[in-house]
């Protein structure tokens, strides 16, 4: 379960692999089969994926990314292996007559040639995962137990000693560790329920530092961060890393780190309620701003005050944080906007303000953030804008944004971190943005 999925070995093997499965596939001395039955393979597949670009891209639109090239690619490529393979066991099973040709002939060809296929398929999707780094191991693919995983209940709720940090100077140098206080933190998951919004949502995850465990607690931080679309909040440990960052911080900095909790933004994998109230998607902004506050408030020992509190997201994870810290600047005042887009949006304008803001141009313009900015100052504010070098499509609006913000008086920093649109840019990116975040928690001087 612990294989690296997204090591080069593991690429180059199955890029490898998929090659020749293929070329096992097409693999035939009949002429009827190159000069008929391969060209329409290839007709069918392309119908195929041109109909699911025109439908997820043009009709459905549930992401606001572009499907990427190479994704597309190795998209066709499975739908290619299972249209030949198909049209090979029609062929074989239709000059199969014989029951004793059928019996001895056609079951090993069809077990070698679905398995063949599978194989394909299976090639493809690790090749998509490379694209997105969404996976690094089996474990975390099939959703197994994490490493340092505990149950909730055994890290619920107010212990009775606790430290907070000085009203000057920095936390980690008033903070002595306990001896009982461990070297890493732990994750756990659980439900956050939508008692105020009535939104409904999947499990949280949440990343508990080392000194939290410790006796007396450190009065902590908090980092609330948001997963993508499409995504899942433990997406932001698995891929993003987020657990092993706020070790490795720990670790500097005498077992100190803010608790981060990810909450499900979105509801389900293909949702996109873009962190605003709609009648159409729910309350997905006082899910956010109350549910999600007070539970934390309610469930977790942590400092309340809110210039130590700080929202984050990667992607459109990162357009929600951005519209939350605009919008609630109280409860937000220094947020972590990654790879996110100028403004929010699930296909043209016309349709995001026809389907989220019931056809209204003042609602939209009052959650979107280049709009907010050009209206209004934020001197009290900071905000931490990072991309990927590569990343030609929202690498430009992470920027806009940014430069927007330095103009409404924020206090703002950009950073570009090697790569694309993709969780090698997030980890990396969460991982530079903890020594600006340090000090504005007081963590650091």
């Amino acid at each position: 379960m612990n294989i690296a999925l997204l090591s080069t070995t593991f690429r180059v093997v199955s890029f490898v692999i998929a090659i020749i499965a293929i070329a096992a596939l097409l693999a035939s001395r009949e002429e009827k089969w190159w000069s008929r039955r391969v060209p329409l393979a290839f007709g069918i597949t392309a119908a195929v994926i041109g109909m699911l670009l025109l439908i997820v891209e043009v009709w459905w639109q549930p992401f606001q990314d572009p499907v990427p090239i190479g994704v597309t690619a190795w998209v066709a490529a499975g739908c290619l292996a299972i249209t030949v393979a198909t049209l090979r066991l029609r062929g074989k099973n239709l000059r199969a007559r014989a029951p004793k040709d059928s019996a001895s002939r056609v079951w090993p060809h069809t077990i070698a040639t679905t398995l063949t296929a599978v194989i394909v398929v299976i090639c493809a999707a690790a090749q998509v995962n490379q694209t997105f780094g969404a996976y690094p191991t089996l474990q975390a693919l099939f959703g197994g137990p994490m490493k340092s995983q505990v149950a909730f209940n055994t890290v619920s709720g107010h212990a009775q000693q606790t430290q907070s940090a000085p009203d000057s100077g920095s936390f980690v140098d008033a903070w002595a560790p306990p001896r009982n206080q461990p070297k890493a933190g732990v994750v756990t998951t659980t439900n956050i329920p939508g008692t105020v919004s009535g939104f409904a949502t999947r499990n949280a995850w949440i990343y508990l530092p080392p000194a939290y465990l410790a006796t007396p607690r450190a009065l902590l931080p908090v980092l609330i961060l948001l997963n993508g679309n499409p995504g899942e909040p433990r997406q932001w440990l698995d891929g993003g890393n987020a657990a092993n960052t706020m070790n490795a911080y720990a670790a500097e900095h005498g077992g100190l780190a803010p608790v981060v909790v990810i909450p499900d933004r979105l509801g389900s994998a293909l949702a996109n309620p873009m962190c605003v109230d709609s009648e159409s998607r729910g309350k997905n902004f006082t899910y956010l701003t109350v549910d999600v506050v007070q539970w934390i408030k309610t469930n977790l020992q942590v400092n309340e005050d809110p210039k130590q509190w700080a929202v984050g997201g990667l992607s459109s994870g990162g357009t929600c944080a951005a519209q939350l810290a605009l919008n609630a600047p109280d409860l937000f005042p220094t947020f972590l906007d990654l790879s996110g887009q100028d403004t929010p949006t699930i296909g043209s304008h016309s349709q995001t303000v026809r389907e989220l803001f019931g056809g209204s141009e003042a609602a939209f313009t009052a959650a979107d953030p280049l709009s907010i900015l050009a209206s209004r100052k934020f001197p009290q504010s900071a905000g931490f804008f990072a991309a990927g070098s590569a990343d030609s499509v929202y690498g430009p609006q992470t920027h806009a944004v940014y430069i927007a913000a330095k103009a409404a008086g924020m206090d703002a920093t950009y950073a570009e971190v090697p790569g694309g649109h993709d969780f090698f840019v997030w980890t990396e990116a969460l991982q530079v943005a903890m020594p600006w975040l340090g000090p504005r928690f007081g963590l650091t001087a």
